[in-house]
């Protein structure tokens, strides 16, 4: 009895295998797409090419024509299909998906039909797209988010020098982001895709400011002081004549330039100058320039002078006169290439 049952089991076996078989000949000779083939999330499954193609248009194809758009900010840019081009090669794919349903023979595709167990099979679509219309896109989202970063800035307020902060700031990632877009062309995912970025940094900050301008002059010529700073803080001031009517001190920022000790008169080519215009005094009791010499613009400096008296007024031709033991105090504390401040 027990041979007997195993031999009617073997023949219900082969005849589920045998039936499968002549559904699976029909299945292949119909041309239609097997069981398991997609294309992402689309099933074609038992699907003509003509229907798969419908099918693949419009819940594959459709939602590539949506634009892509990225936000920074509240900033929002939009790179529709039309502008990137984007197209996709459908008879590929479904010719693919034929001769993938096509492949095998009798026997597999009955046992397919007969268990049920279809092989999965993620037929690709070559979706392109423009690099040219990306690479503009990815440009124009540059040019509304790029932000410079802002340098620190030397000004004065109240013959005080003071640093403004430096900023910092924004740069887009040029090369990830049209990564990014790229990426978002194969896929109907069109989430928002957030602008990468990174830190722009200011050409200076405020500490480098400071550090190079670390010993700053200003000289005020109304109230005839020269005040010395040392790290932004007021180490020492002194009086000064400064430049008469006419022959007026020049305002504005400057850097000393040049630096001398008990220092030759180069005499300048004015009137003033009278039968020495042009000529060089060299150092001793007819040199008005005594002991030290600091230019900074065209001619003018800070020296010394024998004329007291005329410390705390405008009587110089154009230079700041000091007393001699100041300007012998101020020289070594003053280095070349210091900022000097003149209102």
């Amino acid at each position: 009895m027990r041979r007997r049952i195993i031999g009617y089991g073997l023949v219900a076996t082969t005849a589920v295998v045998l039936g499968g078989m002549v559904v699976g000949l029909s299945a292949a000779s119909s041309g239609k797409i097997d069981d398991g083939v997609h294309v992402g999330a689309v099933d074609l499954a038992g699907l003509t090419p003509a229907d798969a193609r419908a099918r693949l248009e419009r819940e594959y194809l459709a939602p590539l024509q949506t634009p892509i758009v990225v936000q920074r900010r509240g900033k929002t840019f939009r790179l529709s299909a039309k502008e990137a081009r984007i197209t996709a090669d459908l008879d590929a794919t479904i010719d693919e998906a034929v001769r993938h349903s096509a492949e095998g023979n009798a026997i597999s595709d009955a046992w397919k039909t007969a268990t049920g167990k279809h092989e999965d099979h993620d037929v690709p679509v070559t979706v392109t797209a423009s690099d040219d219309a990306i690479l503009r896109f990815v440009d124009r989202v540059r040019r509304g988010v790029d932000r410079k970063g802002k340098s620190a800035t030397l000004t004065f307020e109240d013959d005080r020098p003071v640093v403004s902060d430096s900023q910092t700031g924004m740069a887009v990632d040029r090369q990830e982001l049209r990564k990014l877009v790229k990426a978002a062309v194969t896929t109907s995912d069109r989430r928002p895709i957030t602008v990468p970025v990174a830190a722009a940094q200011p050409e200076m900050s405020a500490a480098t400011l400071r550090k190079q301008h670390y010993t700053v002059i200003t000289v005020n010529r109304n109230t005839h002081v020269l005040r010395l700073f040392k790290g932004f803080k007021l180490a020492k001031r002194y009086s000064v004549a400064v430049g008469m009517a006419g022959l007026d001190t020049p305002a504005g920022t400057y850097t000393i330039n040049d630096k001398q000790e008990n220092p030759s008169w180069h005499v300048p080519m004015s009137a003033w100058a009278g039968s020495l215009a042009g000529t060089v005094v060299p150092p001793g009791p007819s040199n008005p320039i005594k002991a030290r010499w600091m230019g900074f613009f065209d001619g003018a400096g800070i020296h010394g002078t024998s004329d007291d008296g005329s410390i705390g007024s405008s009587a110089s031709h154009g230079c700041v006169r000091m007393h001699v033991a100041d300007v012998i105090d101020l020289y070594p504390r003053v280095p070349v290439g210091t900022t000097i401040n003149v209102v």
